[in-house]
C-alpha cells in the first residue's frame, strides 16, 4: 500500500487519541518505504539481524476471553513481523499511546496472546509507546519481552537514519517530514539555547502582564477588616491578604490556576489559565451568587492549586472564571473585568 494510500485509510479509533492512530500509520507507511529502513529499526528494537519484515496496522486478533478483561477481540496498533536469513521468526507489537490511558488489562492481553499464539518465534517482543507515561507491566513469563518506549527515542533513532551517508534518497525524504510532524506534535527533545532565552523571555513577558492585573485587583480589595501587608507569589501567580490567628474575620485570595481541567474549563485544551477568587472564613449563605461555589478544606479544587495551603484549613466561598472574551487581541480586560466584578460581589455577600 502506497504511503498516501496507508494515510487515506486511516480513521480514528473510538476511545483513542486521534493522533494515535494517525501518527501509528504515518510511521507504518514510511517505515514500508524502505527494507533496509525496516531491518534496522527491528534491529535497534530486538537486537537482531533480519532480512525480511511486514508490517501491519490495527491487526484484529482473538485473546481469550477473561471475566476481568470483558473482550475477546482487539486491535493490535502496529505489529512488525521479520524473519532472519535462516527463517527464524520475530514479531514485535507496538501499543501507542499518546493521549489516552492504559487500557484496563490491555498489556496483559497482548503479552498472553503473543505468548500463546506465537510460541514458535524466536522473540517476541510488546512495545509501549508514548510521549513520556510509563507503564508498571511486568510479562508473566520472560518469554515475551516488555519495553516502554518513548516517542522522543523513535525520534532520536529515526533522525540519526536518515542523516546516514548511505541512506536512500526517497525513504529519507519521508523520515524527515515524519519528524517534522513529531516537531509539530512537541513529540521531539531539540532544546537550543536560542529555545530557551525565546522561552525566558515570553515567560517574563507574560508574567509582568498577569501580576500588572493582579495588581490592579489588589487596589480595589479594600474590604473593612483588612489591615497588614498583603502576601504574593509572582510565580505562582497567587494574592492572599492578610490572616488573623484568632477570631473568624475573613481574608481572601485570587490568582490565575494553570492547572484547571473540568468539564468548565480545560487549561491543556483552551491553552488559557483560568482564574478564581476566593472568600477563606467565607459567608455561610446557602443562596450564592452565580458561580460562587462552598469549597471545604482539603477539596479537589483545593488540591489543583498548587502551593495554595492557604485554602487547606479553611472552607472558602471560590468564583471561578468559566468565560472569557477577547477585546480584540487582547484578554486583559476580561480576566481584569473577572475579578472586579466577583469583588464587588464578595462585598455584597459579606454585607
Amino acid at each position: 500500500m502506497s504511503f498516501f494510500g496507508r494515510l487515506f485509510k486511516y480513521r480514528a479509533t473510538e476511545g483513542k487519541s486521534p493522533r494515535e492512530d494517525f501518527l501509528t500509520e504515518a510511521l507504518a507507511g514510511v517505515l514500508e518505504s524502505s527494507l533496509h529502513l525496516r531491518a534496522a529499526f527491528v534491529k535497534w528494537l530486538i537486537e537482531h539481524d533480519v532480512e525480511t519484515v511486514s508490517v501491519e496496522t490495527q491487526k484484529h486478533v482473538e485473546t481469550e476471553t477473561r471475566m476481568d478483561e470483558g473482550e475477546s477481540k482487539r486491535k493490535l496498533d502496529l505489529w512488525l513481523e521479520a524473519r532472519e536469513g535462516s527463517g527464524e521468526r520475530h514479531v514485535v507489537v507496538f501499543e501507542n499511546k499518546i493521549g489516552a490511558p492504559e487500557g484496563n488489562r490491555q498489556l496483559q492481553s497482548y503479552e498472553r496472546y503473543l505468548r500463546e499464539h506465537h510460541a514458535q518465534a524466536k522473540s517476541r517482543t510488546l512495545l509501549y509507546l508514548t510521549p513520556h507515561t510509563r507503564s508498571d507491566f511486568q510479562p508473566d513469563e520472560k518469554l515475551v519481552v516488555f519495553r516502554n518506549l518513548r516517542w522522543f527515542q523513535v525520534f532520536d533513532w529515526m533522525k540519526g537514519w536518515a542523516q546516514d551517508p548511505g541512506t536512500e534518497v526517497g525513504p529519507a525524504a519521508l523520515v524527515k517530514e515524519l519528524l517534522a510532524l513529531m516537531e509539530d506534535w512537541s513529540m521531539d527533545t531539540n532544546l537550543s539555547a536560542s529555545d530557551l532565552a525565546a522561552a525566558v523571555a515570553h515567560r517574563t513577558k507574560v508574567e509582568a502582564r498577569l501580576v500588572e492585573i493582579l495588581n490592579l485587583v489588589k487596589s480595589d480589595c479594600d474590604f473593612a477588616g483588612v489591615e497588614g501587608k498583603w502576601s504574593h507569589d509572582t510565580q505562582s501567580l497567587v494574592y492572599r491578604s492578610p490572616r488573623s490567628d484568632g477570631g473568624g474575620e475573613p481574608y481572601f485570595q485570587f490568582g490565575f490556576d494553570f492547572h484547571r481541567e473540568e468539564k468548565g474549563w480545560s487549561v491543556s485544551r483552551s491553552g488559557l489559565p483560568s482564574a478564581y477568587f476566593a472568600i477563606l472564613r467565607g459567608p455561610n449563605k446557602q443562596d450564592l451568587p452565580c458561580g460562587w461555589v462552598k469549597v471545604e478544606p482539603r477539596d479537589s479544587w483545593v488540591a489543583s492549586q498548587p502551593g495554595n495551603w492557604y485554602l487547606v484549613n479553611d472552607a472558602a466561598t471560590v468564583k471561578q472564571l468559566n468565560f472569557v472574551k477577547a477585546q480584540g487581541d487582547s484578554l486583559h480586560e476580561a480576566y481584569l473585568g473577572f475579578f472586579l466584578k466577583a469583588i464587588k460581589e464578595a462585598k455584597n455577600l459579606l454585607g
